[in-house]
């Protein structure tokens, strides 16, 4: 048999058609499938997509090259979250705390300094080790810690409450996470919380107006804030002079260290605990304190606060208790135990209340001092009480006294204004209407509505008994006088502890300003100075002799002899005159106890008169 070998394919035809496969028919179900992607070409990388999150996280995914139409975002594998690897700063939506799946903790690292944001010396994270609270540490060492959260704050911050209607704060403690966040709530301007390079927690707010970050709050924020400065079962008060203090029942572990203002070696305890034994214990309340460090301690949501006491009785071990949530009010609910030293301490503005386990002699102790300081409060109480009774029928009778006076004034022959109209007349009592200054006020110069110039004496407060008696004296004797020789009264005012003088205004103002004055006095003429001496005497014979009520004046100097615009003397200040009535022709002179005058000065022509 002859074998024919295929001939070469010639150039120029059609090379035969393949065989036909025979073609597989897929089910509805499997039609329905989508097309796996398809593989990747050794040698190609994917690229790394950066996406901006809704809640302002940066993500890392990994992404193909060419993504085939209708691929979904879920391919994609995600890689690195901002917001769970956060550098110095916590803003709205992050949190900080741990992850107790993966042990992942989440915590803030400050920067080297304000230029280098390589990882710095400080860190800040959860310690969720009892009661979660958050924590500054410096290379391993502790040095500022929030308090334990208490259901609405961190118990070392009260100053939480203030931010509520900015932020809106979240705590989360459950069996896969134990964390804490914040959001910004609608309306308020951006905020962050920073952890700044000398290891210091700042809030800040951004300001519009300023284009600037104001500072909310910071912590450490005093020098009890820093981490076990008054040592274990010591208490901080910044408040007080020597910061540290040892608790109730508890005195100093080394009074040496105490002296030189080392107080982190602690207190011990004055006596020992019973635990059952005769005597047994109690406890102290130490109200408005930041509770002590919880890592150790035991936390029972459900239990009570008076469940709590009775458990932390019945545990030897058991040094102080308090409540883990304050919500609500009262005394709050949940049971924290410590079974070991009482460590970081302070009092704080809203603190809350923390129960020492004591013996029970150095609690009959303290309540004897608590005794002893009440009775010495009530009888100080008493004291004050009888004091402001006798101080009020005190004011009552002098109110009494000057309502009497007051009615004599208003009821004489001197006219009155309201405080209102002297006010407006002297521009509100201005110092550039100061015409002088007397020894029982200032004068002022005025115009009244009907355009007549005054004369305005504001009397001093200061001297009220000695300037009411002068007060009353002007008003009653100068309102009687009539002369040519005397300054008129034209009216007073009385209003609460004001008391004003109205008179007539004296165009050329006192005669001191003339004699006293080389150039002013050069301007009186030989017969000017006899007028004025002549007026003078004639109204010194008005008061002494003419007048119905005679009267000395004994306050007489140039200052009190005043000229009116055609150089008139006048006579004026007769709240220091004394009044007496006339017993017979030969009575010329009186006699009187009573010191008068402008204290602290003598007129300059006094020495020549010597």
């Amino acid at each position: 048999m002859v074998h024919r070998l295929p001939a070469r394919r010639r150039l120029g035809r059609e090379p035969r058609p393949p065989a036909r496969r025979p073609v597989l028919r897929r089910s509805h179900a499997q039609r329905r499938r989508r097309p796996r992607a398809p593989r990747h070409r050794e040698g190609q990388r994917d690229r790394l997509v950066v996406q901006l999150l809704s809640r302002g996280a940066g993500c890392g995914r990994a992404a193909p090259r060419q993504r085939q139409p209708g691929a979904s975002e879920r391919g994609r594998r995600r890689g690195v979250q901002s917001f769970e690897h956060p550098t110095n700063t916590f803003i709205s939506g992050m949190r900080t705390g741990r992850d107790l799946r993966t042990g992942a903790a989440w915590s803030l690292s400050s920067w080297r300094d304000a230029d280098d944001p390589s990882a710095g010396d400080f860190r800040y994270d959860m310690d969720a080790g009892g009661s979660p609270e958050l924590h500054i540490w410096r290379e391993g060492r502790k040095t500022y810690r929030t308090g334990a959260w208490n259901g609405v704050r961190f118990s070392g911050i009260p100053e939480m409450t203030s931010f509520e209607d900015m932020f809106e704060f979240r705590f989360t403690d459950t069996a896969d996470e134990v964390s804490y966040g914040y959001r910004d709530r609608a309306g308020s301007p951006p905020s962050r919380v920073v952890l700044n390079e000398s290891g210091v927690m700042q809030r800040m707010v951004w300001d519009r107006a300023t284009g600037a970050w104001n500072t909310f709050w910071s912590g450490p924020r005093d020098h009890c804030d820093s981490y076990g400065l008054c040592g274990a079962f010591g208490v901080c008060n910044v408040a007080d002079a020597i910061v540290c203090s040892c608790v109730r029942g508890f005195r100093q572990r080394s009074p040496a260290e105490w002296r030189m203002r080392d107080a982190s070696g602690g207190c011990a305890r004055r006596t020992p605990l019973r635990c059952g034994g005769a005597g047994g214990d109690g406890f102290y309340a130490l109200r408005g304190v930041k509770l002590p460090e919880t890592h150790g301690s035991s936390v029972d949501a459900g239990a009570s606060v008076e469940e709590c006491g009775r458990r932390c009785l019945s545990n030897c071990n058991c040094t102080a208790y308090a409540a883990s949530d304050i919500r609500g009010g009262g005394a709050g609910t949940g049971c924290i135990q410590w079974f070991g030293e009482l460590m970081d301490t302070r009092f704080v503005d809203g603190g809350q209340d923390l129960f020492v386990r004591l013996a029970l002699s150095d609690l009959e102790r303290t309540k004897t001092k608590k005794f002893a300081a009440v009775i010495a409060a009530v009888t100080a109480g008493f004291a004050l009480l009888v004091l402001s009774i006798g101080l009020l029928i005190w004011r009552r009778i002098r109110r009494g006294q000057e309502a009497t006076m007051f009615e004599d004034i208003l009821s004489g022959e001197c006219p009155t204004y309201h405080l209102e109209v002297i006010r407006a007349a002297t521009g509100g009592f201005c110092p550039k209407n100061e015409i002088g200054r007397g020894g029982f006020g200032i004068v002022y110069k005025g115009e009244m509505p009907d355009g007549q110039e005054v004369a305005v004496k504001k009397l001093s407060t200061e001297n009220r008994v000695q300037g009411l008696r002068e007060f009353k004296n002007e008003v009653d004797l100068i309102a009687k006088l009539q002369h040519r020789n005397l300054v008129r009264l034209l009216g007073c005012c009385i209003h609460c502890s004001e008391r004003i003088l109205v008179y007539e205004y004296m165009t050329n103002k006192s005669l001191d300003t003339f004699i006293f004055d080389p150039r002013r006095r050069a301007t009186l003429s030989w017969k000017k100075r006899m007028d004025i001496i002549l007026g003078v005497a004639r109204g010194l014979l008005y008061l002494h002799q003419d007048s119905r009520h005679t009267m000395i004046h004994r306050d007489l100097k140039a200052a009190n002899v005043l000229l009116d615009g055609d150089m008139v003397a006048k006579i004026s200040d007769f709240g220091i005159a004394k009044l007496f009535s006339s017993i017979g022709d030969s009575q010329d002179s009186t006699v009187t106890e009573r010191i008068v005058g402008t204290y602290g000065y003598m007129s300059p022509d006094m020495p020549w008169m010597a």
